[in-house]
């Protein structure tokens, strides 16, 4: 019986997630700034458990918090200023003060000059770059990936987040390379096929350690283009003259970019903005789930942008025609759930959203027009900020606590009732063990 257990429980964990009713929301106020600067929302993320980590301007600086907690005043004491690049899986902040780069409150490295953003730290990988003896080198943990690659001359910029296993993408030129910079995934050289003239940016890497990247050259006829690996997805999508851009990896290998005709948003070969805007429309990729949802804008001039999520208007769902988002910090999670802000040109009505659902409504009672969305957990936990009519900036975290339906309550107390009565069982079993042994020990 003890040997079923843990399958019972995986099975009504199952069960329970399928079961579960309407989502309530718990909300915190984190943190309060007086300064004119609002939080900074590019530098926020939330760990898979609900730790946030933030950048927020106070009296002492630029300061990074986790949770209510000021991290790094805790580390460098009085005026400072640092930077936010991540939080690991276990809620550790990752940030840096332009020169030493800190997991929590430890120094993680030194002479750091770039910390690659939205970092997780998965599997122990951190990617930076430091200055070796006046020469910028790329780094996976305490491995300098430039001098393994390109000699002790080489030199490594602007790798990319790593993955678990420790593959980065990133951007260096030595005398391998001709002079010219190229951009490579580990060890490997990915660009040099363009020959002469060429040059590579950017760079994404996913968990197979495939690499999503920028390239030109006189080969490409000096037009960019983007590719994984050395497959060139911007000529296949749309022929040798077209051009595009990386916007994003997610971690099983699905691109997002733009290109082709009107800047069209791309999921590997796929239009995804074409069919429900055709090419009349600015669009703009945004992000990228986990599970190949798509976070991505639309506008037809002035400040009327729309936010979908794959062929889904969230704009116009939520507040009808006459309204606009904030899409530049619009964030989608993992499995595709996204946090935006929005507001009604008519009514002077805004707020901040979790998919369909007001938050910031729930949170505060009121609606809001200053305000804006910072990150979002691949849990459900969202981070965002207002401006008080005080003209105070708070921070706050809106977690999400679903409550079991009807079905899910008998399921749970029968399981209870189960573990009990084999516990009971199995100490019936033991027990009179437990008393033979007494009793020859200590016999009457």
């Amino acid at each position: 019986m003890r040997a079923l257990y843990p399958a019972l429980c995986a099975a009504v964990a199952v069960l329970c997630g399928e079961a579960y009713g309407q989502t309530q929301w718990v909300h915190e106020r984190l943190a309060t700034s007086t300064h004119y600067n609002p939080p900074q929302s590019y530098y926020s993320y939330v760990s898979p458990g609900g730790v946030p980590v933030y950048e927020l301007v106070t009296e002492t600086g630029l300061n990074v918090f986790a949770g209510r907690t000021n991290v790094s005043l805790q580390v460098e004491g009085g005026f400072h200023s640092a930077g936010a690049r991540g939080v690991t899986d276990d809620g550790l902040p990752i940030w840096w003060d332009h020169s030493r780069l800190y997991v929590g409150t430890d120094v993680f490295a030194t002479s750091v000059s770039y910390a690659a953003p939205y970092q997780r730290g998965r599997g122990g990988q951190i990617s930076y770059e430091r200055y070796v003896d006046g020469l910028s080198k790329a780094y996976v943990n305490h491995s300098d990936v430039t001098t393994a690659a390109l000699g002790e001359t080489g030199e490594g910029r602007t790798p990319s987040v790593p993955s678990p296993s420790g593959s980065v993408a990133w951007r260096g030129r030595g005398a391998s390379t001709e002079g010219y910079w190229d951009m490579f995934a580990g060890t490997e050289n990915m660009s040099a096929f363009l020959g002469a003239g060429r040059t590579a940016e950017g760079g994404w890497v996913d968990d197979a350690g495939h690499v999503l990247w920028l390239g030109r050259a006189p080969s490409t006829g000096n037009r960019y283009k983007v590719y994984v690996d050395r497959r060139d997805l911007t000529t296949e999508a749309f022929g040798p003259t077209a051009e595009g851009i990386p916007r994003g990896m997610n971690r099983r290998g699905d691109a997002l970019w733009e290109g082709g005709p009107g800047g069209q948003v791309m999921l590997n070969t796929t239009s995804v903005s074409y069919p429900v805007v055709g090419a009349s429309k600015q669009t703009m990729a945004h992000g990228l789930s986990e599970d190949g949802h798509v976070l991505w804008s639309a506008t037809g001039g002035g400040m009327d942008w729309n936010l979908f999520r794959d062929d889904v208007n969230l704009t116009a769902t939520v507040l009808g025609a006459d309204a606009a988002s904030d899409p530049a910090n619009a964030r989608i999670n993992a499995t595709g759930h996204v946090l935006w802000g929005g507001w009604r040109f008519s009514e002077h009505f805004g707020g901040i959203f979790y998919d369909t659902f007001n938050l910031s409504r729930d949170a505060l009672g009121t609606d809001v027009w200053e305000a804006s969305s910072m990150a979002i957990g691949d849990a459900g936990h969202c981070l965002w900020w207002w401006q008080t009519p005080e003209q105070t900036y708070e921070v706050w975290l809106s977690t999400p606590v679903p409550e079991p339906n009807g079905l899910t309550v008998p399921i749970l107390l029968a399981l209870k009732l189960l573990v009990r009565r084999g516990r009971q069982v199995t100490h019936a079993v033991r027990q009179p063990r437990r008393a033979d042994a007494n009793a020859a020990s200590h016999p009457a």
